[in-house]
C-alpha cells in the first residue's frame, strides 16, 4: 500500500511540474512595451512600473479582469508615461483594443497637482528607440539600436546610462544543424555521456574570432543500474576543453567554414553564438535527429525508372562522416538558412544498388567533382555502400537549375537498404 502511495506521489508531484512549465511557457511570450512620453518623443519602456507595487497591481488586475487578452499581453494593459523635469507620471492605461481603463480610486494616493506621479516606484526602467537588433520571444528579452537605462527613486529620476547596440547581419542562421552535420568524432576517445557545449565569438568582419568548448555529463554512481529522473542521483562532470584538445579542434575546423557570422554587439560587447553537439558513447559520429531535417528547403534528388524524386528527412551522405570531411573543404561559405547542409546531392537507384551520381555547391550550383569522395574514379557515379538503413521519397525532386518540382498527389515510398544493396522497395505507402 505504502509503496502505491508512493508512485501515486511521484506521478502528481511530476503532473504538477509539467503543468507549472507549461504555464511559465505560455506566459514567457514576447510582451508589448509599455509607451512614454519624453519631450516630443513617444519611445517603448521595456518596464513595468505598476508592478513594483502588489497592491496597485492587484487593483488595477481588478478593474480590467473581464478585459480581452492577447498573449503578447498577459497584463491586459498599455501604459503611456512621461517624463518630464525628472519626475516619472502615469498618463493613461489602456486595453489591447485601444479602450481606455478606469484608473478612478487607484491612484489617488500619488496624485499631485492633478496628475499621477509614480512615487511608488523606485528601480531602473528601460527607454529603447531605433531598430530592434535582438530579439527573444520572452517578456521584454530584446534591445534595440539606442537604449537609456533610467534610475528612479521614489519616482524621480537620480542617474541615467545610455547603451548603444548594434547587429551585423550573416547567413549561418542553422549554424547549429550544420555543426552538427560536419563535427567528426571519429578516432576521439570517447569522454562520458555527454553534449559538447560551444560557445563563438566573431569578429566585426563576421568571421571567428575565438571558441570555447566545454562539456557536461552525468553517470550512474557505483552498484547503481538505473534512477528515477527525480531522484537526481548521479555523478556530475563538467570540462573545459583546451585550443589542442581533439574536440576543440574539430569544433574549430568545422566553424570556420562557416565565414559570414552574425556580429551582435550590446552595450560594446559582442555576444556570443551558443549551440551543442551531442556526442553519444558507441556512436562513431554526433546523433542526428530527423525532426531538423525537415527544417531544410533543399532535400536531395533521386533519380529511379526515369522519375525524379525527392529524399524526406534523412542525409544519406551524412551516415559516412568520413565522406563529409572529404566533402566540407569544398563547402566553405555554402551554408545558408535554406542550405544549412551546403550542398544537393543527387543519387539513382539501378540494378538494385544505391548510387550517388553528382553534388553540388548549394549557394553557388557549381558541381563538386565526385573524386572529393572516392579519388580515383574519374567521376563516375559512387556505390552508397557505406548507407544501410530506410528513407521515403517522393515524387518531384531537383532539376539541374535548383528549382524543385513536387507532385503533391503522388504517396510516398519508402525504401530498405543494406550497405547499398536496395532489398526493399515499397510502392503502396
Amino acid at each position: 500500500m505504502n509503496a502505491m502511495n508512493d508512485k501515486f506521489m511521484k506521478i502528481l508531484i511530476l503532473t504538477v511540474i509539467c503543468s507549472c512549465c507549461f504555464a511559465s511557457a505560455a506566459k514567457a511570450t514576447g510582451q508589448f512595451a509599455e509607451r512614454i512620453i519624453i519631450g516630443q518623443d513617444t519611445l517603448g519602456m521595456l518596464s513595468c512600473p505598476i508592478n513594483a507595487d502588489t497592491v496597485l497591481r492587484r487593483k488595477v488586475s481588478q478593474r480590467i479582469e473581464r478585459a480581452g487578452m492577447v498573449t503578447g499581453l498577459w497584463r491586459k494593459y498599455i501604459g503611456t508615461w512621461r517624463l518630464e523635469a525628472g519626475l516619472l507620471y502615469l498618463e493613461k492605461l489602456e486595453t489591447w483594443d485601444g479602450d481606455l481603463v478606469d484608473i478612478r480610486g487607484i491612484f489617488d494616493a500619488y496624485r499631485e497637482n492633478g496628475r499621477i506621479a509614480a512615487r511608488w516606484f523606485s528601480g531602473d526602467i528601460r527607454v529603447v528607440r531605433g531598430e530592434c537588433v535582438y530579439y527573444k520571444h520572452m517578456g521584454f528579452n530584446r534591445h534595440y539600436e539606442h537604449e537609456t537605462i533610467y534610475t528612479l527613486r521614489r519616482g524621480r529620476v537620480v542617474s541615467s546610462e545610455e547603451k548603444h547596440n548594434s547587429l551585423r547581419e550573416g547567413s549561418n542562421e542553422e549554424s547549429w544543424v550544420t555543426l552538427q552535420m560536419l563535427f567528426n568524432g571519429n578516432g576521439m576517445e570517447w569522454e562520458g555521456d555527454s553534449s559538447l557545449s560551444v560557445k563563438l565569438w566573431p569578429g566585426l568582419d563576421g568571421t571567428v574570432d575565438r571558441i570555447k568548448v566545454t562539456s557536461f555529463y552525468r553517470f550512474l554512481k557505483p552498484g547503481q543500474d538505473s534512477v528515477p529522473v527525480w531522484e537526481r542521483k548521479y555523478k556530475e562532470k563538467n570540462r573545459r576543453y583546451g585550443h589542442r584538445h581533439p574536440y576543440t579542434r574539430e569544433v574549430m575546423a568545422c566553424v570556420q567554414l562557416m565565414t559570414d557570422w552574425e556580429v551582435l554587439v550590446l552595450d560594446g560587447k559582442i555576444q556570443p553564438h551558443v549551440f551543442k553537439v551531442t556526442w553519444r558513447k558507441g556512436i562513431p559520429r554526433p546523433e542526428y535527429m530527423n525532426w531538423q531535417l525537415k527544417l531544410w528547403l533543399c532535400p536531395d534528388s533521386l533519380d529511379m525508372d526515369g522519375c525524379g524524386y525527392r529524399v524526406k528527412d534523412v542525409s544519406l551522405l551524412q551516415a559516412d562522416p568520413r565522406l563529409m570531411t572529404r566533402l566540407r573543404p569544398c563547402l566553405k561559405g555554402a551554408f545558408a538558412l535554406k542550405h544549412p547542409r551546403g550542398y544537393r546531392a543527387r543519387w539513382q537507384i539501378a540494378d538494385g544498388q544505391l548510387w550517388l551520381t553528382g553534388i553540388r555547391n548549394a549557394r553557388t550550383g557549381e558541381m563538386i567533382p565526385l573524386s572529393v569522395l572516392a579519388p580515383g574514379n574519374n567521376g563516375e557515379p559512387i556505390e552508397a555502400s557505406w548507407y544501410t538503413g530506410k528513407f521515403k521519397i517522393g515524387l518531384g525532386g531537383v532539376v539541374d537549375d535548383g528549382n524543385y518540382r513536387y507532385d503533391a498527389e503522388c504517396c510516398d515510398m519508402e525504401c530498405e537498404v543494406v550497405q547499398g544493396r536496395v532489398k526493399r522497395l515499397n510502392r503502396d505507402l
